[in-house]
C-alpha cells in the first residue's frame, strides 16, 4: 500500500501528547538496585503510569538500557517510608541536569499502588518548582 503524496501528514506527538496520566513534580530520594549494586538517585516527577528519575551525579550504571526491568524504592518525603515500585525503563533522556531515565510502571501490588497514591497525593498538594529549577 503506497501513500498518496498529497495526503496530510502530522508530526509524531510529543512526549506530554503521548502521556496517558497528568504528571506532578515531586523530589525525593530513592534507590535502585541494578546488577549488584544499589543507587541513590532522585526522583524528579511521577504520574499513575510512571516516573522521571534523575542520575545526578551518578555515572549511567552498565545494564541500564531501555527495556530493563527496574525496582524503585522512593522514600516518602514526609512519612520517610519506602514505596516500592517497578517498572521498564522507557528511555533514557540527557539535559542540562544531566542523564535521566523515563520508567512506566506495571504490576504494582497493592502496597505499591497505595504508596504511589500517597505520593501523587503529596505531588498535588505540592506548589509548582520555581522557575529555572526543573
Amino acid at each position: 500500500m503506497s501513500e498518496r503524496p498529497d495526503a496530510p501528514t502530522s508530526p509524531p506527538a510529543s512526549g506530554a501528547e503521548r502521556r496517558q496520566h497528568e504528571r506532578y513534580e515531586l523530589l525525593a530520594q530513592l534507590s535502585m538496585h541494578l546488577g549488584e549494586i544499589d543507587y541513590v538517585l532522585e526522583l524528579v516527577n511521577l504520574s499513575h503510569s510512571g516516573a522521571y528519575v534523575l542520575l545526578g551525579s551518578v555515572e549511567r550504571p552498565d545494564g541500564l538500557d531501555v527495556g530493563v526491568e527496574v525496582l524503585l524504592s522512593v522514600i516518602h518525603p514526609t512519612s520517610g517510608e519506602l514505596v516500592a515500585l517497578a517498572g521498564r525503563v522507557a528511555r533514557l533522556q540527557e539535559d542540562v541536569r544531566g542523564l535521566g531515565f523515563g520508567v512506566h510502571f506495571h504490576e504494582l501490588d497493592a502496597d505499591g499502588q497505595s504508596g504511589l497514591e500517597d505520593l501523587l497525593a503529596l505531588a498535588r498538594r505540592q506548589p509548582p518548582p520555581l522557575p529555572g529549577r526543573y
